[in-house]
């Protein structure tokens, strides 16, 4: 297998650089329930006045798009030891993205981070399913946990159809997948930063 280290090396830099250093100083850490609370003072479509989400997923979609290309110049999704190594180098970055100190008991909910892996990695008419799949998850059930979970299912479930990309739907679901775990593990709430003008918030329903 041929790796193109000169692209390598920067692409994995761009990939583990913390999302953290990238968020906006002023922004406040809040939950799926949170975001959409009117008493929070948050917009309506508050994912739409993010620029710094937005930038963090096109950051990722770069950084995961070369390192595959990188360990596969071919782009070859049948690849399985790059696909293996892409694996390997993809669920650390992972976990460096969600790590954040601005709030205790939270984490990070690592939403650009999936989505750009799903889209560089499964062909596009997978992809959108395990999108949409995932959006509808998280409006009705409310929680990140949803997000996560309804892709990670979904994409399991797509990669057992046959001429489906097996390991490329394997690796996307335990993207999917490990923040859920993480944040169980660690006792962590998924959030998102946001902007916001409102001192207080409305405290979460126990579930």
């Amino acid at each position: 297998m041929d790796i193109m280290w000169t692209m390598l090396v920067p692409a994995v830099v761009l990939l583990y650089y913390p999302a953290e250093r990238i968020m906006p100083t002023g922004a406040k850490l809040r939950s799926y329930l949170q975001l959409n609370d009117p008493v929070a003072g948050h917009r309506r479509f508050w994912w739409r006045w993010q620029p710094a989400l937005w930038a963090d997923a096109g950051r990722i979609a770069l950084a995961v798009g070369a390192v595959r290309f990188a360990l596969s110049p071919g782009l070859a999704t049948d690849d399985a030891w790059a696909t293996v190594i892409l694996g390997a180098l993809l669920l650390p970055g992972l976990m460096l993205q969600m790590v954040t100190r601005r709030k205790d008991g939270a984490m990070y909910a690592p939403v650009g981070y999936a989505i750009a892996t799903l889209v560089v990695l499964l062909p596009p008419i997978t992809a959108l399913q395990v999108a949409v799949i995932s959006i509808v998850a998280l409006g009705a059930i409310r929680y990140f946990d949803a997000f996560f979970l309804g892709g990670g299912a979904t994409s399991l479930a797509l990669g057992l159809l046959p001429g489906a990309p097996k390991l490329s739907a394997l690796l996307v679901a335990a993207v999917f997948i490990l923040p859920v775990l993480l944040a169980a593990m660690f006792r962590r709430k998924l959030v998102l930063p946001v902007r916001s003008r409102a001192k207080t918030v409305l405290p979460e329903p126990l579930r």
